[in-house]
């Protein structure tokens, strides 16, 4: 089979088992600090995977729109490297992680009647879904994540072999839409 055949679903396959990182790594993080602070374990999954697929798609949609602050992405290509990207980076990560967070939050609250987290405590906040503070922190977290995390983790993925990210990302991927059925089964059932 000639290299351009298998580059699409080597590519597939890497964004998938990508994607299933950085939602378990946005779980175990998350889980984690709201553990400690409650004192008790309290599991930040909707669903039953130890997987928050909001970090998963944010992080990959930034990805693919701004790209990293170094190389900048379609959003940013034009902007020279320097203080005037890197802000702009900040602003845009910081905007699309607090629609997403709008967005999310909303339709959980609203059509699936789950609260998922609740920023009502903090000041300047919108009906709990999203506030300034977390703007900032989404701001922050992505400039670090994204500058000094973000290609290696990258790299290690694409350096798997081909039939193990085919296999990581075909069985990931079955299990979570079962996951995602169960789950949203359990809410409407």
């Amino acid at each position: 089979m000639p290299e351009t055949k298998k580059q699409p679903l080597h590519t597939v396959g890497q964004y998938i088992v990508l994607f299933m990182f950085l939602s378990f790594a946005g779980w175990a993080v998350e889980t984690l600090l709201c553990s400690l602070e409650a004192g008790r374990w309290c599991n930040r999954g909707f669903i039953t995977l130890p997987l928050c697929t909001i970090y998963g798609f944010t992080v990959l949609g930034a990805y693919f729109l701004l790209g990293t602050p170094q190389k900048g992405g379609v959003l940013l290509k034009k902007i020279p490297s320097g203080p005037m990207r890197v802000l702009l980076y900040f602003l845009l990560a910081a905007g699309l992680t607090t629609a997403t967070e709008l967005v999310t939050g909303w339709f959980f609250a609203r059509i699936c009647g789950v609260s998922l987290w609740d920023y009502s405590g903090y000041r300047f906040h919108f009906n709990g879904y999203i506030c300034l503070e977390f703007f900032v922190v989404w701001g922050i977290l992505f400039l670090i994540g994204m500058r000094y995390a973000f290609e290696p983790v990258k790299r290690l993925i694409g350096s798997m072999p081909r039939k193990g990210l085919l296999w990581g990302s075909a069985v990931s991927g079955v299990l979570l839409c079962v996951d995602w059925i169960a789950s949203y089964a359990k809410i409407f059932g």
